[in-house]
């Protein structure tokens, strides 16, 4: 008896060290793809039968709530592509990648899930593993801007941002009042003073957050009315406010040229526009807005191309008074946006996806905001940081795997705080600290 309970403790303790070393290395391999009609990652190879392994030994875990919910609006999300590129007769070249895009997200996703196993130190390893995937990217397939001399925007800044995040949770770091806070502070400016604007404004974003988190006396109550439709526009309005306060403050800073010429010029064009400093610098929300009122339901088709819409934004950033350069190369109706990209692409069932998501990222940050554990500052960067992607961002290859951990580590966030509520005050601070 005493040795089929060995045998079995042994091979539990070798899935174990497997599982961690695949949470690990997975992102670690992102620098090796293979080009077949998009660009398809080493990486997701290896999810694939990861997946199909763990769907025998803990696949029902996919069936609670928000994994379930995530899979269902996905799937809906894809069928409405399918429909959309038949009525448009999308070109295969461009299906393809649509379609593909989609799978391998709702794939991605449902892998890692099983993957972490809601276990603590493999999201710390797959972030670690992103973050050295990332350096190794860029020293062995850096792509063409980083090459072009932007190597901490589309280099190694990123990587590096997200290590000072990990290592601020260290805990014998966090023991050290406002630690926390002054190292993301730090990385904010950091990225300021190397031009990764929106990076480093998500650091300073997070680090008043964490600060107000540390502070705030509701941190000593429950969480109450999470999910009401007041506290959710409360916090999307305060959000608003937050964003509207940093981007003024960046203005004056920028303007003053504390962060060097270039970025003095930049935000002096970004500025100039009688729309002013954020459509000036998210341009593609001025047509993105018109392409989605001309087609609403059904969207534009996967890889959504119209010339009309490319000279459109030439044509309104010379009404709006910004200065416009070259035309664009290519046809892509301009969108720029997770969100705006799918409502595009394949109509208001994308949308409702990436909307879904987006409540999940508030929903969280409201909820921790009465709350600190050790996960909190990597859980609020990620949030913040997947809520500027939903809206601001494009959604690129290496996002497929990206964004899937980010939703998967939200969602033990979420978890996290249920768990947390059901314990004593003291026993949160302790648990942080």
């Amino acid at each position: 008896m005493n040795a089929a309970n060995n045998i079995e403790l042994n091979t539990a303790r070798t899935h174990g060290i497997l599982g961690d070393f695949l949470a690990f290395v997975v992102p670690c391999l992102i620098f090796f793809e293979i080009q077949m009609v998009g660009r398809l990652f080493v990486s997701e190879l290896i999810l694939l039968p990861v997946l199909l392994v763990l769907l025998f030994s803990r696949g029902s875990m996919l069936m609670s709530r928000l994994p379930r919910t995530f899979i269902m609006f996905g799937l809906i999300w894809l069928l409405s592509q399918v429909a959309t590129d038949m009525i448009r007769s999308t070109t295969f070249e461009d299906y393809a990648r649509g379609w593909s895009k989609i799978v391998f997200l709702l794939l991605n996703f449902s892998a890692i899930y099983l993957l972490l196993n809601n276990k603590r130190r493999r999201f710390m390893l797959f972030a670690v593993g992103i973050a050295v995937g990332q350096i190794l990217q860029f020293f062995i397939t850096p792509n063409i801007f980083a090459l072009d001399g932007y190597i901490w925007k589309f280099g190694v800044g990123y990587a590096v941002t997200l290590l000072l995040i990990i290592g601020s949770q260290w805990r014998r770091l966090v023991r050290i009042s406002f630690v926390s806070e002054t190292i993301c502070g730090a990385a904010a400016v950091l990225n300021l003073f190397l031009g990764y604007r929106s990076l480093g404004a998500l650091c300073l974003v997070t680090a008043l957050y964490m600060l107000y988190q540390r502070t705030s006396k509701s941190c000593k109550g429950a969480v109450r009315s999470v999910g009401s439709v007041k506290t959710v526009i409360g916090a999307i309005v305060l959000g608003s406010c937050a964003i509207v306060l940093v981007g003024a403050l960046y203005g004056s800073a920028a303007n003053a040229g504390w962060f060097g010429e270039d970025a003095k010029q930049k935000y002096e064009w970004q500025a100039s526009g009688k729309l002013g400093f954020l459509v000036g610098g998210r341009p593609e929300l001025l047509v993105s807005s018109m392409a989605i009122m001309d087609s609403p339901i059904i969207g534009h088709g996967s890889w959504a191309k119209d010339p009309r819409y490319s000279m459109l934004l030439l044509e309104k950033l010379s009404n709006y008074d910004y200065e416009t350069g070259s035309e664009r190369n290519n046809d892509l109706i301009p969108t720029h946006s997770y969100l705006l990209g799918a409502w595009v692409e394949s109509g208001i069932l994308g949308a409702i996806f990436w909307f879904w998501v987006l409540l999940v990222s508030v929903k969280l940050l409201i909820a921790m905001s009465r709350f600190r554990f050790r996960l909190s500052i990597l859980l609020a960067f990620v949030a913040f940081g997947l809520i500027w992607n939903i809206l601001f961002s494009p959604l690129g290859a290496e996002g497929r795997i990206y964004t899937a951990y980010y939703v998967v580590l939200l969602m033990y966030g979420t978890i996290l705080v249920r768990t947390t509520q059901t314990v004593t005050p003291s026993t949160i601070i302790q648990g942080y600290s």
